[in-house]
């Protein structure tokens, strides 16, 4: 056990009051008089004191509550090694894609197998595949809702440097996210082969319909229909004026970079079937009415409401790792543990800063926090026109380098390369090395047992208290 918050257990000092009270607790004793003495003159006074603890049980229960009370201060936490695991490495790949993988490369995965390793799923949570599953399994074409990058960044933080891990996967540029993290695990990526395959879609933007046009090495875009698609944007400032202006000022820079087409209107409840975004900064929910009377498909971004509280942290987008990734310091937020709809932005702890939900017939995006520059970072930087204007407009959170909402058919492909991130200066791993394994450690807080032992004791001191006051007065 160790304690967080060591300096709380100068509480302790406490301990000295209890014990000066029960040991100067002396009663005053009284002289009686007796008739066949009275006339005898006065005596020297004479004064005797015994220094001795009265009421042991219930110094001792005083003393044990403020012990734990400094305990409780100290906040103290226990270490919990994790269970010794056999697991020597892991190999990770997707679930759906197990059949073909064991198939092509049964001799890799037998031999890792035996070596120790385990299949795990190359997904949130990392869930274990026996290998019985590759003959009920099924093939999927379904897309990862979470990047490569995020995904291994999550698996860094969990695992201890070092920590060896075969990964099979495809090569396809939109599975990967956009910053490729530093790793601190031995990784080897086994790359599955691509066809050689062409594929189109269309993509309608503000900007005009295009046809795109994909292969491995390129993904082409040309436009076929001119036309500026117009976007009415509709603003209730609410109780936020100022943060109402910096949402126009996002817009204009947009539409100026962009060569879009954006009207930007106040807020009119007569004209809300002409409105494709509503921002709503009232401190009142959008209400049921104003909802229904949106067109169809149209998005709402409105502020959320609550007890705000104060954070040091920073802003993490859905699609992006860290390294060079943009540091935007979050200071301050609302609570968003009753929140049920899908993170799309979320803080340094995983909390949920803006959530993406269907209501009604339209698509609302939760925010909790606010544009104002002493809540967050977020209006001095790019991303916020990069990130907040195009998902309002197109309704994606991602999308390319070049304004292009990220398709599925995309075929392109990247090769990471992983050498220097892994093998670099801070945790050197040379090949064919083992190192000492090391049981995680997790630390669990004790607060919860020393609450239930403080309410017993408390309670028992009471008693005790009582009884001997009732005693007194009886006597």
């Amino acid at each position: 056990m160790q304690f967080l918050y060591p300096i709380g257990l100068l509480a302790l000092a406490g301990m000295l009051i209890p014990l000066l009270i029960h040991l100067w607790n002396i009663k005053q004793g009284k002289t009686l008089r007796i008739g066949s003495i009275a006339l005898l003159g006065e005596s020297s006074p004479l004064s005797s004191r015994s220094y001795k603890f009265a009421d042991l049980l219930l110094l001792l229960l005083r003393l044990l509550i403020l012990l734990f009370i400094a305990i409780l201060i100290a906040k103290p936490v226990l270490d919990r090694s994790d269970k010794k695991t056999t697991d020597k490495g892991w190999v990770l790949l997707k679930k759906q894609q197990l059949v073909p993988v064991y198939e092509k490369h049964r001799k890799t995965i037998d031999s890792l197998l035996k070596a120790g390793y385990s299949i795990h799923d190359f997904a949130p949570g990392f869930q274990q595949i026996p290998l019985t599953d590759t003959l009920n399994s099924v093939n999927s074409n379904d897309t990862l809702s979470i990047g490569y990058f995020n995904l291994l960044q999550v698996l860094n933080q969990q695992k201890k440097a070092g920590f060896k891990t075969v990964v099979f996967a495809d090569q396809k540029l939109g599975d990967f996210g956009e910053v490729m993290p530093s790793l601190d695990i031995d990784l080897k990526w086994i790359p599955l082969p691509s066809a050689d395959t062409v594929a189109t879609w269309t993509a309608d933007l503000t900007t005009g319909k295009y046809e795109a046009v994909s292969t491995p090495a390129s993904t082409v875009y040309t436009k076929v229909l001119p036309t500026v698609k117009q976007v009415n944007i509709m603003i209730n400032s609410g109780s936020y004026p100022k943060d109402a202006q910096y949402i126009r000022a996002a817009v204009q820079a947009y539409s100026k970079y962009s060569k879009s087409n954006i009207i930007l209107s106040d807020y009119q409840p007569g004209r809300l079937e002409t409105a494709d975004v509503l921002v709503w900064f009232s401190e009142s929910p959008v209400p049921e009415q104003t909802l229904s009377g949106m067109k169809k498909g149209g998005r709402v971004f409105s502020y959320m409401t609550g007890k705000s509280e104060a954070i040091n942290s920073t802003f993490h987008f859905a699609d992006m790792g860290d390294g060079n990734t943009p540091v935007i310091h979050l200071n301050q937020r609302i609570d968003a543990a009753a929140d049920k709809g899908l993170p799309v932005w979320t803080d340094g702890f995983g909390g949920t800063v803006l959530s993406k939900s269907d209501r009604k017939n339209v698509v609302e995006y939760s925010y909790y926090t606010r544009l104002n520059p002493d809540w967050s970072d977020l209006v001095w930087s790019s991303q916020f026109v990069r990130r907040l204007i195009p998902l309002l407009i197109n309704n994606s959170e991602q999308q390319d380098e070049n304004g292009f909402v990220r398709n599925a058919k995309d075929q392109r492909t990247f090769i990471p390369d992983f050498k220097i991130s892994v093998l670099g200066v801070k945790h050197p791993v040379q090949a064919g090395a083992e190192e000492p394994v090391k049981n995680r450690v997790k630390q669990a807080s004790l607060d919860n047992y020393i609450w239930t032992i403080l309410l017993l004791l408390l309670c028992a001191e009471r008693f005790l208290s009582f009884r001997k006051f009732k005693n007194l007065n009886n006597g």
